[in-house]
């Protein structure tokens, strides 16, 4: 009797070309010649024109007719915002419970944000005055000054923290951080301890801690905030941070695990 082929671990090499010629594109690398393609994924043109204007055909790359090169398409940018999205909410779904956790142990205003296309947004807020004003979403841009912005300039490269720094410069009060050189020192004191914190840059009298939630390739993909009276926040300060760090590293196991 002839033995059956393992179906299982049968590759179709077409496809495995084409994944390979996707994974040429990233983030510094945003559009590449047919020559350099050729050379990262070791095919002949001929065989690799014919995979690129498949995917081209599919949208799933796009030609710059300027350039001659190749990029990503739409439709490679419309399955990531599907992921993104289902990921989001997956992340509300799950967030929401340590947000009531740490609202019912601190009595104080909790926040999640998510993070997608460079935008910080407010995905659950619970306080403890409703009549607050929502002073947090009114500021969740002002990166330099926030708890949570501050997690996400982090995440920049030095050109991209160079342009943010040209213009963002407003201080809220007198203790928000303005200069470029003072915002960068606190971005390397934020990244190396593992955690933001926000001391009267917002709101005078008002700190805030901020926790990040990073993705499987280790890019923040949202955070958790809690906010409250300075004279309230110092005396649980250990507490509060080793909390919200065991909430973001629980979370970032259930997400991405």
């Amino acid at each position: 009797m002839a033995k059956k082929e393992n179906t299982s671990e049968k590759i179709i090499q077409s496809v495995d070309r084409a994944v390979e010629i996707l994974e040429c594109f990233n983030e510094k690398e945003t559009e590449l010649s047919l020559a350099v393609i050729c050379e990262k994924v070791s095919l002949n043109k001929s065989t690799a024109l014919g995979i690129i204007n498949t995917l081209i055909r599919r949208q799933y790359l796009a030609k710059n007719l300027s350039t001659g090169r190749y990029c990503l398409g739409k439709a490679i940018l419309a399955k990531h915002n599907e992921a993104v999205t289902a990921k989001m909410n997956q992340l509300y779904d799950l967030g929401i419970v340590y947000v009531m956790r740490l609202f019912t142990k601190y009595r104080m205003e909790v926040l999640l944000y998510g993070y997608a296309n460079n935008v910080l947004f407010l995905l659950d807020r619970i306080i403890a005055d409703v009549s607050k004003p929502p002073a947090r979403v009114t500021y969740q841009l002002s990166y330099h000054a926030s708890a949570s912005g501050k997690l996400v300039l982090t995440q920049y490269t030095d050109l991209q923290l160079d342009k943010y720094l040209e213009s963002s410069n407003y201080a809220f009060t007198e203790a928000t951080k303005t200069s470029p050189e003072a915002i960068r020192k606190d971005c390397r004191a934020t990244l190396e301890r593992g955690y933001a914190i926000e001391n009267g840059e917002v709101s005078e009298g008002v700190t805030a801690y901020a926790v990040p939630i990073y993705d499987k390739s280790g890019m923040l993909f949202g955070t958790i905030c809690c906010t409250g009276a300075s004279d309230n926040m110092e005396p649980i300060c250990s507490l509060l941070v080793d909390d919200l760090l065991k909430c973001s590293e629980e979370l970032t196991q259930k997400l991405f695990s």
